[in-house]
Parts: structure tokens; C-alpha cells; sequence
């Protein structure tokens, strides 16, 4: 009995034994396949920083061509100064020289007609003259015929004076005609000069404007192609400067998500102030003084933390549209009527304008009629939605570091 009870416990430890040796196996099999996906993941994590790297590096050299841009740019609005300049100065020498020779032919001209005077007066001194001496003197008839001969070849030297003096006067005219057609021929010159200084002038602006383009879509190619603007817009001046920002993301119709990774220069997920000011000068807005930049940066900067957030600039940007769509007089073009309702056809419009996508205009309009009263507008927690004003849960990425680096996420 005892080597039967010695046997049985035995085979119960070999069982255990067995039970526990496929328990080890079946850890170890655990075991390899965490591993397996230990590495998996730790490659695909080194895949990742790879394609991180390589679009910083891309970012990089995005950037010092666009500093290389600015510089040729720069070099040749000097050149094109330097050119005009020296076109000025040439036309300005070209118009002297015109002026001078004008004045010395007037010169010449006076003299001429001083010397016709000249000899006329001295043929009739001459004539006076022999008159009174054949009064005087009662010279004889031959002496008088004498003199009448001597008279008539000083009348024929006289005439021969008068010829050359005729001849003088031709050449003059000729000399005159000559001025004339050289400063036709200036004046020609100077209109061509005229014509080239206007083409360069035309050449450096548009040369200028395709660079500022290339330059706008270097510094903004992380975001959508169709929410980049790609020229500055017209905005009314005497607007406040939120207003000014609204009216451009309006008029380009780009999202708050899009603006954001195109104000966020080195995509570290905040907006310094260089950045803030480079930004507003993209969006034209380059006409507003320093001190209101700097405001309206404190105003976007809530928390004091030195930099924009997303969520800060998407929470400025709503509170600014729903201040403006429960004015009684919005600057969207809101214009309110008398008993305080505002028509459907007006929402669309300006909701049109704003490239609102899907607004409700029902919503806010418990009774059904043709026109929202403000009361109610005022009274729905949501309003009209307004496709420029995104939430980041609406707009962000899937995550953190995605919003960081909005090109680092294939």
C-alpha cells in the first residue's frame, strides 16, 4: 500500500511537471512575440524620426533658398536702381546739350540780323552822305558821273555784301534745320530711354511680385495649396487689426488649422512674435504700426506664455466672429433691419463669401420665417457655424506631435 501511494503521488508530480513545462513553453512562445512586436515597433518608430529628419532637413533647405531668393532679389532691385539712375542722368546731359545748342543758334541768328541792320544803315549814310557833298560842293557833271560810277560800285560791293550776307542767312537756316532734326533726333532718344526705364520699372515689379509668390509658398507649403493665399488682399485701413486679419481669411478662405501652420515658421506648435510679424506682413498687413502689432499679439497670447497657441488663436478668432454676427451692425455686411431680424437671402450671401460649408440657417429660426430674429441668433448656443472658425478637435491631428509637425505624418 505504501509503494502503491509512493507510485501515485509520483505520477501526480510528473503531471505537474508535464502541466508545468507546457506553461513555460507557452510563456516563452508569449515571450518571442512581445519581443517580435518590440522591434516592430521600435522600427517603425526609427522609420518614423528617419522621415522626421528628412522633412526638417526639407524645411532647412526651403529655407536658405528662400534667403538666397531675398538676396538676388535685393541685388538686382540695386542694379535696376543703379540702371535707372543712370538713364536719368543720360537723358538729364541729353536735354542740357539740347538747351545749349537752341541758345547758340538764337545767338547766331541775333548777330546775322545785327549785321543786315548794320549794312543798311550804312548805305544810307553813304547815300546821305554823297548827296550833301554834290549839294555842297556843285561838283561838275563829270565828277558827279564819277561819283555816280564810284556810287554804283559801291552799290555793286554793297550788293555783293548783301549776297553774302543772303548766303549767311541760308546757312544759318541750314545750320537751324540741322538743330532741329538733331533735337528731334534728342527728343527720339530720350523717349526711347523713357520707354526702357518704364519696361525696367515694369520688369522689377513683376519680377518682385513672383518672388514675394514663390517666397509666400516656400515659407507655407506645409498647408493646403487652396488655403494659402497667394497675394496680399486689399483690406479696408481704418478697420481694427482683427478685423483686418478676419477680411483676409475671408476673401483667401483658409481655415484656422491652415493659417496656423503657416504663421508657425519653424513648426514648433507655437507662434513667436517674429513669426506673428512676418505672418501679418504675408497677409499685407504690413501697413500696421508696430505698438498695434504688438497688442494685438498680447491679445492673441492670453495666457502670457510668451507664444500662440492653436487653441488661443482659434478661441481670439471665434469670440471676434460672434461678437461681430450679434452686433446690430456687423462688419461682415450684416446690415440689420428695423425690427431687428436679419434676412436669409443676406446670411447666404455672406456666408457664401465666407465659404461657409453647410450653415445651418434653419437653426436659429424657431418660426419658420423668412428672417432670423437677433434675440434668437443671440439666444442658440450654436448659432451659424462659420467654416473659418475650427475647433482643433474638428481641425488638429491625431495627435500632439502631429500638430507640431503637421509634414511629419505621411
Amino acid at each position: 500500500k505504501v509503494e502503491k501511494a509512493r507510485l501515485a503521488e509520483m505520477r501526480a508530480q510528473k503531471r505537474e511537471v508535464v502541466e508545468l513545462s507546457e506553461a513555460l513553453r507557452g510563456e516563452r512562445a508569449r515571450a518571442l512575440t512581445l519581443e517580435a512586436k518590440v522591434e516592430a515597433y521600435g522600427a517603425a518608430a526609427e522609420k518614423k524620426q528617419s522621415f522626421e529628419r528628412a522633412a526638417l532637413e526639407d524645411e532647412r533647405q526651403a529655407g536658405l533658398a528662400n534667403k538666397r531668393l531675398i538676396v538676388e532679389l535685393r541685388e538686382a532691385c540695386a542694379a535696376e536702381k543703379e540702371a535707372r539712375g543712370a538713364a536719368e542722368e543720360a537723358a538729364e546731359q541729353a536735354s542740357l546739350a539740347l538747351a545749349r545748342k537752341e541758345d547758340r543758334r538764337q545767338r547766331e541768328q541775333a548777330e546775322a540780323e545785327l549785321r543786315l541792320k548794320e549794312v543798311d544803315k550804312s548805305a544810307d549814310l553813304l547815300k546821305e552822305l554823297l548827296e550833301e557833298q554834290r549839294r555842297s560842293l556843285g561838283i561838275e557833271t563829270a565828277q558827279v558821273l564819277a561819283e555816280r560810277d564810284s556810287l554804283a560800285a559801291d552799290n555793286s560791293k554793297l550788293h555783293t555784301e548783301v549776297e553774302r550776307l543772303a548766303a549767311e542767312t541760308i546757312r544759318l537756316e541750314a545750320i537751324r534745320q540741322d538743330l532741329e532734326s538733331q533735337l528731334v533726333a534728342e527728343h527720339e532718344q530720350l523717349g526711347a530711354v523713357t520707354r526702357e526705364l518704364s519696361t525696367i520699372k515694369h520688369s522689377a515689379a513683376r519680377r518682385a511680385a513672383e518672388a514675394n509668390l514663390r517666397l509666400s509658398k516656400g515659407q507655407s507649403s506645409g498647408g493646403s495649396s487652396e488655403s494659402r493665399p497667394d497675394s496680399p488682399v486689399e483690406v479696408d485701413r481704418g478697420l481694427p487689426a482683427i478685423e483686418q486679419i478676419r477680411a483676409v481669411l475671408k476673401r483667401n478662405q483658409t481655415r484656422v488649422i491652415d493659417l496656423f501652420r503657416e504663421w508657425d515658421a519653424d513648426k514648433d506648435g507655437i507662434v513667436s512674435k517674429l513669426e506673428f510679424r512676418r505672418a501679418m506682413d504675408l497677409l499685407g498687413l504690413d501697413h500696421l504700426p508696430t505698438d498695434e502689432l504688438n497688442s494685438l499679439y498680447d491679445e492673441f497670447n492670453e495666457d502670457g506664455s510668451g507664444g500662440i497657441g492653436l487653441a488661443e488663436m482659434t478661441k481670439m478668432l471665434k469670440r471676434s466672429l460672434q461678437t461681430a454676427a450679434t452686433s446690430p451692425t456687423s462688419s461682415d455686411g450684416y446690415r440689420m433691419k428695423g425690427n431687428w431680424d436679419v434676412a436669409k437671402t443676406k446670411i447666404k450671401r455672406s456666408s457664401a463669401l465666407l465659404g461657409s460649408r453647410g450653415t445651418n440657417l434653419t437653426r436659429p429660426n424657431a418660426s419658420s420665417s423668412p428672417a432670423i430674429d437677433i434675440n434668437s441668433l443671440a439666444s442658440t448656443p450654436t448659432g451659424i457655424t462659420l467654416s473659418q472658425v475650427t475647433t482643433p478637435e474638428d481641425a488638429a491631428p491625431e495627435n500632439e506631435h502631429a500638430a507640431r509637425c503637421p509634414r511629419a505624418i505621411p
